[in-house]
């Protein structure tokens, strides 16, 4: 059993926590001034020393937050690892081979719980409050983050692949989408501005710089240098010339066209619409811009956040099954290993002898999830829909 406790604790992960209902709460830039006023301060710490390890880790950590999101809302659940029967959003077209910094994360994780003393800050808060820290350590305005978010138990690959923006967008299109999260286009244009730092693979550009007019054309062959017409496609280029420092050379690098993704460019089109207005208007005016850019950051932080006793607060950043590993319904049975005993079973259930064993096993992890659900809420109620559950359905 020891051992098995072991692999769990490597493998999963989750809060054992079935609360049937929802609060309201808001978030607020307050929230752990009384649980945990250490929080804050070991996130930062933790977030300076990966930037001065390796300054491209700011826009890396920037992009985990927009990533996050742009899918179902700011819960963390991009963080979330594939295990069977579940699938998360980091397999996703917009997300695979292209996030990065989730190990940064995981020390985020264990040092902000070093500091509080247990699981009090989500995984969801970690990302925009390392948001809002990477764009300080690389020399931008800072602005106060709201927190109070808890973590989603699910993800969603698809949603991942429809939501997330690519880099191929036209303007109407890139638009739309950003409306359809609630965004404006002074939002789009300013949150566009993180492009300020970080790099971007060649795949994600190829085609502008060998098919498109609206480049310049020295930029283009410089590019055309590291990215070769066949091959290459993981070589990188730096979205704009001062990658390390969070400035507003990226809005004139439009005013120039070398802007390096399409949807860059596209915001800039030299046909006086209200986007090439506020290029012009962030290129010249780095105040502004940094003012601007913190509101639109807490306007998209705050898309559909989970709060109230929603979701849980993770025990892991990448995984929701490691206090199950531990937990106990209040009969004292771990069901964690009841699972495992099923998806053990379902191997060899073609079997007809070990079909009344694996029913068995699946009567046994229905009930023990129904006890945990009563020694939490103090009432006897059907675990709410889970993953678990779906894990028993989908591959049992």
């Amino acid at each position: 059993m020891a051992a098995l406790t072991s692999m769990f604790g490597c493998m999963f992960v989750i809060v054992a926590a079935f609360l049937a209902g929802a609060t309201t709460a808001q978030l607020s830039p307050d929230f752990y001034d009384q649980a945990c006023p250490q929080a804050l301060p070991a996130i930062k710490i933790v977030v300076e020393q990966a930037i001065g390890r390796e300054p491209r880790m700011g826009a890396s950590l920037l992009r985990l937050h927009f990533h996050d999101c742009f899918v179902n809302g700011c819960d963390g659940s991009l963080l979330l690892d594939d295990f069977p029967g579940f699938t998360g959003e980091k397999t996703a077209a917009p997300n695979l081979n292209s996030v990065r910094g989730f190990e940064v994360v995981d020390q985020i994780k264990a040092a902000v719980d070093s500091a509080c003393y247990g699981s009090v800050v989500s995984c969801a808060d970690i990302l925009a409050i390392a948001a809002r820290d990477s764009v300080v350590t690389l020399g931008g305005q800072s602005y106060e983050v709201l927190v109070g978010r808890r973590d989603a138990r699910t993800a969603s690959k698809d949603d991942a692949n429809n939501n997330i923006p690519p880099p191929t967008l036209d303007f109407p299109a890139l638009l739309s989408n950003f409306q359809s999260h609630g965004l404006a286009l002074e939002d789009l244009v300013v949150l566009s501005g993180a492009h300020t730092i970080g790099m971007a693979r060649c795949t994600t550009f190829k085609n502008r710089i060998y098919n498109e007019t609206n480049i310049d054309s020295s930029f283009a062959s410089a590019l055309q240098m590291i990215c070769p017409p066949t091959g290459g496609d993981n070589n990188t280029s730096p979205l704009d010339e001062t990658t390390t420092i969070f400035d507003t050379v990226y809005f004139n690098d439009l005013l120039e066209e070398k802007g390096l993704l399409h949807t860059d460019q596209q915001l800039f089109k030299s046909d006086g619409s209200a986007s090439d207005g506020l290029v012009r208007y962030y290129s010249t005016n780095s105040k502004a811009f940094g003012a601007d850019f913190g509101v639109s950051m807490i306007k998209m932080g705050n898309m559909k956040p989970l709060t109230g006793s929603d979701g849980e607060i993770r025990a892991n950043s990448s995984s929701f099954w490691y206090s199950l590993a531990k937990a106990r319904d209040a009969q004292g049975r771990n069901c964690a290993a009841t699972i495992f005993v099923l998806l053990q079973l379902r191997n060899d259930s073609k079997h007809s002898s070990r079909k009344p064993s694996l029913e068995r096993a699946q009567v046994v992890l229905m009930d023990c999830l129904k006890g945990m659900s009563m020694s939490v809420t103090g009432r006897n109620s059907t675990p709410p829909s889970h993953p678990i559950l779906l894990v028993v359905r989908d591959t049992l």
